[in-house]
């Protein structure tokens, strides 16, 4: 995972071809000008889902992680907390391959990162993370998808 000024992400660029193509429409482009919902970067290869959510206690949100996709968080209005769980836990389901999402039983997260102020969040394949604790706060983000190559 990667915790950093939003505004900085272009140090990254080079983790990827597909990392890069996403740098350069985030550079480009007015994430508050983007219609809420998904919009295709380049194809299913790289994306953007921007969304309205409520924050929640941490003991209401099931840890997640990916196989496919790097996310890229970003909160463009409001904020919320992300939590990382380090170590083995149970899966809550199986992984389901058309989502990309695996989703594990309840634990707290062993560390955690404030979205406030133009820091994002980058969430590497396989890591578990818990978005969206807060107090029950409207957040308008970004949540980036980036395809490993």
């Amino acid at each position: 995972m990667i915790f950093c000024k939003f505004s900085e992400i272009n140090i990254y660029k080079n983790i990827s071809p597909n990392f890069s193509k996403c740098v350069e429409f985030i550079e480009s482009n007015s994430l508050m000008s983007l219609p809420l919902g998904k919009t295709e970067i380049g194809g299913n290869s790289v994306y953007v889902n921007k969304m309205e959510i409520e924050t929640n206690d941490v003991n209401r949100i099931t840890p997640e992680s990916h196989k496919k996709y790097i996310d890229i968080h970003v909160d463009l209005i409001g904020n919320e907390e992300i939590g990382i769980v380090n170590g083995e836990i149970k899966c809550l389901s199986q992984y389901s391959d058309q989502d990309d999402v695996q989703l594990y039983s309840f634990t707290l997260p062993d560390i955690r990162f404030n979205l406030l102020n133009d820091y994002c969040l980058i969430c590497f394949p396989e890591e578990k993370h818990i978005p969206g604790i807060g107090n029950k706060s409207k957040v308008l983000k970004c949540c980036f998808k980036v395809a490993i190559e």
